[in-house]
């Protein structure tokens, strides 16, 4: 596992922009930027200087962007030649939805979910 992590670090472009990388995960995963500010309890204004590299946020700043966008901080930085799995932004906004839900309001959800196959499987 080390190896692979040196190797994909050795493979990274020296160009390699935090705000391009941010931007690029938000719009695959629906978020407005204002979203993802809220969710990530900085302000919209911050998020945007992010993404037009302006500012240079900490590592502690960028994992927490990474748990809002549901994705790790080795997938943050993994060069472009690797090949990343699509993303279903309308999924991944379902999941960050139950994030914070108990088992219990999960299961209601998932219950509520099935009930609506059930019924599109009728018609």
């Amino acid at each position: 596992m080390q190896c692979d992590s040196i190797t994909m670090v050795m493979k990274m472009k020296s160009n390699f922009r935090i705000g391009k990388r941010v931007r690029e995960l938000r719009a695959e995963r629906g978020f407005s930027q204002e979203q993802l500010a809220l969710e990530a309890e900085i302000t919209a204004a911050y998020l945007s200087q992010i993404e037009r590299d302006e500012r240079n946020p900490t590592v502690r700043m960028i994992a927490k962007l990474c748990a809002v966008l549901d994705v790790s901080l080795s997938e943050f930085f993994a060069p472009e030649e690797y090949e990343r799995e699509p993303v279903d932004p309308i999924c991944t906004q379902i999941v960050h939805r139950l994030k914070g839900c108990s088992e219990e309001e999960k299961t209601a959800v998932l219950e509520l979910i099935e009930q609506v196959f059930r019924i599109q499987q009728m018609r």
